[in-house]
């Protein structure tokens, strides 16, 4: 397969093209790639370690975060306005809402997020206002 001008993807038996194509896509990123690493994971256990213990349980849930420090792949986020605070990762590419950037880095700015999942024990937040809202319709 290979990328065809006008067109989209074509198939041929070029191995050249071929090449060409496989080289482009292993150069983009995968959202996984922008998650922490184990190494990372393990140092924000260990620096929220007390509100990890409140953090397990709350995929599906919609939640108000605030930014608490900023990585180079990710955000850590804790919440407020919850009796138990909780902590979680936003990842980057998911940290627009429909390609708006937020002011993320102010201190006070506070957001509504997505909890749709677990990566090693540690929730990751979305903050598309989308799932927010088909959150409420799921029974």
């Amino acid at each position: 397969m290979f990328n065809k001008k006008g067109s989209g993807l074509a198939l041929t038996l070029d191995k050249k093209k071929a090449r060409k194509t496989e080289e482009v896509v292993s150069d983009q990123k995968t959202l996984s790639q922008y998650f922490p690493t184990d190494e990372e994971c393990s140092e924000l256990k260990t620096t929220y370690n007390s509100l990890l213990k409140h953090s397990a349980d709350c995929v599906g849930k919609v939640m108000t975060f605030k930014v608490s420090e900023q990585r180079q792949n990710f955000y850590v986020v804790k919440t407020v306005l919850e009796k138990k605070q909780k902590f979680a990762v936003l990842p980057k590419p998911l940290s627009t809402a429909f390609g708006i950037s937020l002011p993320l880095d102010d201190q006070n700015y506070t957001f509504e997020a997505y909890v749709f999942c677990e990566h090693n024990k540690i929730p990751a937040v979305v903050l598309n206002p989308v799932f927010c809202s088909l959150n409420a319709l799921v029974p």
